[in-house]
């Protein structure tokens, strides 16, 4: 699998990275270590890494912030 997300990272640099910090998983380590062998660069790994995780983030947060009023409902009664 590491051989694999190799070839893909070589092949289409920061979107992997975008891709991996946006959804929950410990993929996105193998993915770093393998950032850092290609020699990718500090500054665009970061902002890839970044992005992916504010709209992960930004996600949970929307999710958690309307499933407040459903869960309030549904104890009230």
């Amino acid at each position: 699998r590491c051989q694999q997300l190799t070839r893909v990272m070589q092949r289409l640099g920061l979107l992997p990275i975008f891709l991996l910090g946006a959804i929950p998983s410990p993929v996105f380590d193998v993915g770093g270590l393998i950032a850092g062998a290609l020699r990718m660069k500090v500054w665009k790994f970061v902002l890839a890494a970044w992005a992916g995780k504010a709209i992960r983030l930004g996600v949970t947060a929307w999710a958690c912030q309307s499933g407040i009023p459903l869960l309030e409902q549904l104890f009230k009664q």
